[in-house]
């Protein structure tokens, strides 16, 4: 159990930006991100899938844009499904990445297959 002796002073939290410290890292939550979900079909040389991407714009920090995404595969017999991302080209207005899919069967046949995708920013909505 850890205690704390010393008396906390009360302090002003910035309406931006809150940041979490935990287990010795900090993790910065901004209150001004605008986010885009887009769905992206991806042909491989064994069948078809898809990656859903999901890209945040932040009006704060060091990094303006970033990305995620979970990749799907509409293949009968699919082991494994794995999506990832590459950051082409940003700006403030404008970001483009690169998803790739590969898919995996039991039979240990495999496809990869990749989009572009473009994410633009208005100053209130990624689209």
């Amino acid at each position: 159990m850890i205690s704390f002796k010393k008396k906390i002073k009360k302090f002003a939290v910035p309406a931006l930006c809150l940041t979490i410290l935990g287990a010795g890292a900090g993790v910065t939550v901004n209150a001004a991100d605008y986010s885009c979900t887009k769905t992206v079909g991806i042909n491989t040389a064994i069948g078809s899938g898809s990656v859903k991407a999901t890209t945040t714009r932040h009006t704060t920090g060091n990094s303006k844009w970033d990305t995620y995404s979970v990749g799907y595969s509409s293949v009968s017999g699919t082991k494994s499904c794995v999506s990832n991302s590459k950051e082409l080209y940003t700006s403030d207005s404008k970001a483009q990445y690169k998803y790739t899919l590969s898919i995996t069967l039991y039979s240990y046949a495999y496809g990869s297959g990749s989009a572009n995708v473009d994410y633009y920013f208005n100053g209130s909505k990624v689209y």
